[in-house]
């Protein structure tokens, strides 16, 4: 049955099964995967999408394959997480020198030195 078909046939389902959820997730990334989705959606700014994994261990599988498999989509996630934290502090940086701060005594610092915080973006001094 091809991608395509698994949708069409998804549609005249009124209470679908979680496997026949799964399934349709599967056509839906099939389709995507050929239409090069992660491509369009990377030259237009936004992140890849990553796989599903099988999160369940059971005596017959292949532990080394899965392994790989597993490492590769680790490494692949943290990378990612490592981009989002960069672009995050290059957002807050630009928050934080456009602002008009408000300056606030910080009470509960817990170092010797006065500390301000700003009141509308978290920037401190």
């Amino acid at each position: 049955m091809s991608s395509w078909s698994t949708v069409q046939d998804f549609q005249s389902i009124a209470a679908p099964t979680p496997s026949q959820i799964i399934q349709l997730e599967s056509a839906f990334n099939d389709i995507l995967k050929q239409l090069e989705s992660n491509r369009c959606h990377i030259e237009a700014g936004y992140s890849e999408t990553f796989p599903r994994y099988v999160s369940e261990i059971s005596e017959d599988d292949n532990h080394k394959k899965i392994v790989g498999k597993l490492r590769r989509h680790y490494w692949a996630r943290h990378k990612q997480l490592e981009k989002l934290d960069r672009q995050i502090k290059e957002r807050d940086r630009i928050i934080q020198s456009t602002c008009e701060h408000v300056w606030e005594k910080d009470y509960e610092s817990r170092d010797h030195r006065s500390r301000y915080d700003c009141r509308k973006c978290g920037a401190y001094r």
